[in-house]
């Protein structure tokens, strides 16, 4: 494993042990898994989320995520610490358009 993959896997350990990241996560991909071919775990998403770790199946999934989530869920997600709305809006803005409601929430959020 190289160092990048060990610091990668130790930031998504660190981020799943918070408090409420987990059931944050657990949440986020209940409603994710209801419209993929293949579920997903709170891992695969935050690791694709956070883009330190290549999705296993595709990365439409991130898409669907930021499309489908609650903004709501999103910010349950900042609030655990599982990651920031600057790592949010980063992800936004790769996988959703300009004019998402949900890319232009995040974007406002910036610095938070």
């Amino acid at each position: 494993m190289t160092h990048a993959a060990t610091i990668a896997d130790d930031r998504l350990e660190a981020a799943l042990a918070l408090p409420g990241a987990r059931r944050s996560l657990r949440v986020a991909i209940g409603h994710l898994n209801v419209s993929l071919p293949d579920s997903v775990s709170e891992q695969e998403l935050l690791g694709s989320l956070l883009d330190i770790q290549p999705f296993s199946i595709d990365r439409v999934c991130v898409r669907e995520f930021l499309n489908e989530a609650e903004l709501e869920t999103l910010s349950d997600l900042v609030t655990s610490g599982a990651i920031s709305y600057d790592q949010l809006a980063d992800a936004a803005s790769l996988h959703l358009p300009s004019g998402h409601e949900t890319r232009r929430w995040l974007d406002d959020r910036k610095g938070l």
